[in-house]
C-alpha cells in the first residue's frame, strides 16, 4: 500500500496491547481504522469501544486515500514541515503530516499514505500528494444494517448522531 522512509526526528512510538495491531500493519506498508461492530461507524483514533454508540470495534483496513481537509507549514531553525487533516475516503479524519513534494499543495487535493520511519523503527503513517480516485467506504460486516450510510459519513452533511446519558 505505502512506502516505508526513515525520518529520524519523529517522536516514539508509545506500543501497547490496545495499539499493537495498528503499528504491526503500519511496519507492513497497510493503514488500520476501527469500525464499529454495532452502529457500523468508522472512527479514527483506535479505542476498543464505538464512539458514537459504545459499541464493540473491530480494524478495518483502510484504503489509505482522502483529501487534505487543511494545512499548515511550520517553519523552524531546523527546516520546516507540514501538519495537515486529511478526510480519509472512509470518513475519519486524521491530524498527520504531509510529506514530499508540497509547492502546489492546496485544501481539497487528493493524498495517498506513505509510512515514515522513526528513529525507533516503527511505522507512521505520513501522506503525499497523490492523483487517485475517491474509493468507496465499503461494507458494515453484519449483514442486517447494510452499506455505510454515507449521509455518516460526509463531513458537509449535519450529524444525525444523538448522544444519551450514561446509565450510573
Amino acid at each position: 500500500m505505502s512506502t516505508l522512509t526513515t525520518e529520524s526526528n519523529l517522536p516514539a512510538v508509545i506500543d501497547d496491547s490496545a495499539t499493537r495491531t495498528y503499528w504491526q500493519a503500519a511496519a507492513e506498508g497497510r493503514l488500520l481504522i476501527k469500525r464499529c461492530t454495532a452502529c457500523c461507524q468508522v472512527h479514527f483514533y483506535p479505542r476498543p469501544l464505538c464512539p458514537f454508540c459504545l459499541g464493540d470495534t473491530e480494524w478495518m483496513e483502510a484504503s489509505g486515500a482522502g483529501t487534505i481537509y487543511s494545512f499548515s507549514k511550520v517553519y523552524q531553525a531546523d527546516g520546516q514541515y507540514t501538519i495537515a487533516y486529511v478526510e480519509l475516503d472512509e470518513g475519519v479524519t486524521l491530524l498527520t503530516n504531509l510529506v514530499g513534494q508540497l509547492e502546489d499543495a492546496s485544501i481539497g487535493d487528493r493524498v495517498n499514505v506513505t509510512m515514515q520511519r522513526t528513529a525507533d523503527g516503527y511505522a507512521v503513517p505520513m501522506f503525499e500528494l497523490g492523483s487517485n480516485e475517491a474509493v468507496s467506504a465499503g461494507q458494515c460486516l453484519d449483514s442486517n444494517i447494510g452499506p455505510l450510510d454515507s449521509a455518516a459519513t460526509d463531513s458537509t452533511s449535519p450529524s444525525t448522531t444523538t448522544t444519551q446519558p450514561l446509565a450510573t
